[in-house]
């Protein structure tokens, strides 16, 4: 919009103003014509740009709900645990573009159960990370404040009656407050098919 207001600004000045053939602005009055061009210019480019972005943001939440809906199929259809937390790694990691891990308690302790699109080798970081989010409650490991040098970041999968496991998730997954949100939905389903199936 800046360029388009600045070469018309030009070629009007340039071929119809007097003088013409020449840069010079011969009578006051033009500045304003000038000022006209810019003005209308970045109006106009501000508008697009809001009308872009709306229809953006409107495409991903229209992604975003038929992703939930293609989750809450999967998670449903899963008959054991097993086979929900492998349903709800997949739907992680197809939502958001990302690795996805799921952990089951076993004992006084979780293991991982699932991952997509594989099961990778976790350090003694992303260990400890997953065992404070299930005895706690709360997030740990990246882009946390508990143990922030974990590969991943660790939500408890928190259910109708209580915890059904721990998720790790990529933290770019999460850069985003619209990213936070929808992981978090997906987390909220898997926690209760989780929990369903233990039932």
């Amino acid at each position: 919009a800046v360029t388009a207001s600045a070469v018309s600004a030009f070629v009007y000045n340039f071929f119809f103003l007097e003088p013409r053939l020449s840069i010079v602005i011969g009578h006051p009055a033009d500045v304003f014509t000038f000022v006209v061009f810019f003005a209308v210019a970045m109006t106009t480019g501000w508008l697009t740009g809001r009308i872009r972005d709306q229809g953006l943001a409107t495409s991903r939440r229209a992604s975003a709900i038929t992703a939930l809906l293609a989750a809450s199929r999967s998670l449903s259809a899963a008959t054991g645990r097993e086979a929900a937390a492998h349903a709800l790694a997949e739907q992680l990691a197809a939502a958001t573009g990302k690795g996805a891990l799921v952990f089951l308690p076993g004992g006084d302790d979780v293991i991982p159960a699932a991952g997509a699109p594989a099961m990778p080798v976790l350090g003694p970081a992303d260990v400890a990370a997953a065992r404070w989010a299930w005895q706690h409650g709360e997030p740990a490991g990246a882009e946390t404040g508990t143990m922030p040098s974990a590969s991943w970041t660790y939500r408890p999968l928190q259910g109708i009656r209580a915890r059904s496991g721990v998720a790790a998730i990529n933290p770019a997954a999460l850069q985003t407050e619209e990213g936070e949100r929808f992981v978090s939905a997906l987390l909220d389903q898997g926690a209760v098919a989780l929990e369903r199936a233990e039932f």
